[in-house]
């Protein structure tokens, strides 16, 4: 393998290894905006907001990256679907940080009043399964195993059910 290759391969490596960190932030994001959501505590609910910026600056940081290697290497086959697929999975994982902005600023808006308990519940249920669908959507983005992301289509069915007894509620 020439050095340019080498070079290529250990920035893509870099890149999904950004992606998978990208994906834990999300995931973090995920859990401290429920519980602000849930606890009404403004406090934490500001700091979601605030940290929100990092994954923002990350998901840049990852897709300037991945333009230059784009550009410069003209990569093809398997090493071009990889560096499509992080532009597509970024904006998701950024936008995961951002609804959970709208989340923590919804705790703003609610306060001081309490949700009833069967709401409560549904909404820990609903963050306990978003952060599972994360969860697998970033193992396996990092393993590459399809069969493994297929699973997120039924995972993706039962966040939309307990979206909608969230409605009905």
């Amino acid at each position: 393998m020439t050095e340019t290759r080498r070079a290529f391969h250990e920035e893509l490596a870099e890149i999904g290894d950004d992606v998978v960190r990208l994906g834990a932030l999300a995931s973090e994001s995920i859990q401290a905006g429920t519980d602000a959501f849930l606890d009404a505590n403004l406090v934490a609910a500001e700091t979601v907001i605030a940290a929100d910026r990092v994954l923002d600056d990350l998901m840049h940081s990852i897709e300037s990256r991945t333009y230059l290697l784009l550009a410069r290497q003209q990569p093809m086959a398997t090493d071009l679907r990889m560096l499509v697929t992080v532009l597509r999975v970024i904006h998701e994982l950024e936008r995961a940080g951002d609804l959970m902005v709208n989340v923590a600023k919804a705790a703003r808006r609610l306060y001081p009043y309490e949700l009833d308990a069967k709401m409560r519940g549904l909404i820990h249920r609903m963050r306990e399964q978003a952060i599972a669908q994360l969860r697998v959507a970033v193992e396996a983005f990092a393993a590459r195993d399809p069969a493994m992301a297929a699973a997120l289509g039924d995972m993706d069915d039962a966040m939309d059910d307990l979206q909608k007894d969230l409605f009905r509620t």
